[in-house]
């Protein structure tokens, strides 16, 4: 009668072992996907950022560029304050 009762607790238990055991792998597996999941994202958000770093690098280089551009419109149209003519700046860009 024990071993009847033992035996049937043993099988339960292995059992229990074995659910336990497959639980584990499926709860690693979804680590594992979690896991690259995050790394391709701080992968994209570092690219990002250095996106943001190159465009903000630009858009100063841009602003700076602008206000020469600007200040030398206002020399010239200093200079050229008694002549009526209007003045024509040709300016390329180097990429």
């Amino acid at each position: 009668m024990f071993k009847k009762y033992f035996s049937a607790q043993e099988i339960f238990l292995r059992k229990s072992i074995e659910q336990l055991e497959f639980e584990k792998k499926v709860l690693e597996n979804k680590f594992e996907k979690i896991t690259e999941a995050f790394q391709k994202t701080e992968q994209e958000l570092l690219a990002n950022n250095q996106n943001k770093l190159q465009i903000q690098e630009r858009l100063a280089s841009a602003t700076e560029e602008n206000k020469a551009l600007r200040t030398v419109i206002k020399e010239l149209q200093k200079q050229q304050s008694h002549n009526k003519d209007d003045i024509i700046i040709e300016y390329t860009a180097k990429k």
